[in-house]
């Protein structure tokens, strides 16, 4: 978008054009002085839920849409933006395809046609946690303790601190390729309409074996829209943790310039209410940013302000604070707590309670920490940091 800010937005990021699939917003011309603002109408997706069945379409909108010949351009009012994240403690590489909806005419998998079969998003890995309630390292202790020593000391680089894990698979075939937890890839541009959609292996030669049932409800994407579909759940049945679905969230492009704009989705799959913390119990420093939030969804209950439709709270920006998350279902237990971090201003945070992963991965619960720059273009994907948990890494066979 070109031209100077609309009256009213000086000092602010200003961003592109964007309709999330889960409320529509208005689209406006090139050069127009009138600023992006929610509309009344459109698409609705009730909070809670982890997949797109609760979809509906109430504008009687039928567009039937198609995959863009060019999938990396620049966002357009002509164009939609999609990205994928693999927010699942125990699912490998994944990709996605799209179908006109109902026409099961599945083009891709996208990324690795669009970037190839390589790993595809960024994270670095932050190995200081703090222990704030020793009595429970793990949410649920995988029952072999051999297994839990051998991950305790999985991250031979844990002594330094942090190190980038951007480039340990890339260039691999098989199931360390596409986006592999806890990743979120870049942007790929998709003409308007409506989609059915399916997650798929990274590497699939074609669309035909899905990771679970194709999701063939979604909202119709308008020109603009901006939208993050995140796999959450088990890969592998772990008891009554949810299976692997699709989250859909709707993502903010516009931060003041001086503020961050931030919310929090729930991807623990053992835990169905989590409550996100500054500060920690023991100390009796906290507050909370989100109480309560669902498994698969984007908190609501704040009482740091405002929320918009996406799930965003605008809130000062944050430096060397201690975070938390406690399990919500009754008591104050604490699942994990991190130190030193800092979201700088100007930034779109999308903060995820991940990991929780029993059995054979023995993962602990961890804070995955993913940061925009507005405005947003396709291309461009999420800065993340995973910070550890407790004991062992969230996820200690990751690269």
């Amino acid at each position: 978008m070109g031209g100077a800010p609309a009256p009213g937005y000086e000092g602010r990021v200003r961003p592109s054009i964007f309709a999330p699939i889960a409320f529509v917003l208005a689209a406006c011309s090139t050069g127009s002085a009138a600023a992006p603002r929610p509309v009344d109408g459109g698409a609705e997706v009730s909070s809670g839920s982890a997949t797109g069945s609760d979809a509906s379409v109430t504008d009687g909108a039928t567009e039937t849409g198609t995959v863009d010949a060019s999938p990396l351009d620049a966002l357009t009012t002509t164009s939609a933006l999609v990205r994928l994240a693999n927010w699942s403690p125990d699912a490998y590489g994944i990709d996605f395809c799209v179908s006109p909806h109902a026409s099961a005419t599945w083009s891709g998998p996208l990324l690795g046609a669009a970037l190839g079969n390589t790993v595809v998003g960024r994270v670095t890995i932050t190995d200081a946690a703090v222990v704030i309630d020793s009595s429970t390292p793990h949410l649920r202790d995988s029952g072999n303790a051999a297994q839990d020593a051998s991950d305790s000391g999985a991250d031979a680089t844990s002594d330094a601190g942090v190190h980038d894990a951007s480039s340990a698979h890339d260039g691999a075939q098989g199931p360390h390729t596409g986006v592999i937890f806890p990743r979120v890839s870049p942007y790929l541009s998709l003409s308007p309409g409506q989609y059915d959609l399916r997650v798929v292996a990274a590497g699939s030669p074609d669309c035909t074996v899905p990771l679970f049932a194709e999701v063939d409800d979604l909202a119709a994407l308008r020109a603009g829209a901006v939208v993050t579909f995140a796999a959450v759940g088990d890969a592998i049945d772990q008891g009554s943790d949810p299976a692997l679905s699709l989250a859909v969230l709707g993502d903010d492009t516009m931060v003041a310039s001086t503020a961050v704009s931030m919310r929090f989705v729930n991807a623990i799959p053992s835990v169905t209410g989590v409550t996100f913390l500054s500060g920690t119990i023991a100390t009796g420093n906290a507050v909370p940013y989100f109480s309560a939030t669902q498994f698969g969804a984007a908190g609501i209950d704040t009482d740091a302000g405002a929320v918009d439709s996406n799930g965003y709270v605008t809130i000062a920006p944050i430096t060397t604070k201690i975070w938390s998350l406690v399990n919500a279902n009754g008591g104050v237990a604490t699942l994990v707590g991190v130190e030193n971090v800092s979201v700088p201003a100007a930034r779109l945070a999308t903060v995820v309670g991940i990991g929780g992963e029993s059995g054979a991965n023995a993962a602990a619960i961890g804070i995955l920490l993913c940061t925009d720059e507005a405005p947003i273009v396709a291309g461009e994907t999420a800065s993340c940091d995973l910070f550890q948990g407790n004991v062992g890494g969230v996820c200690p066979s990751c690269p």
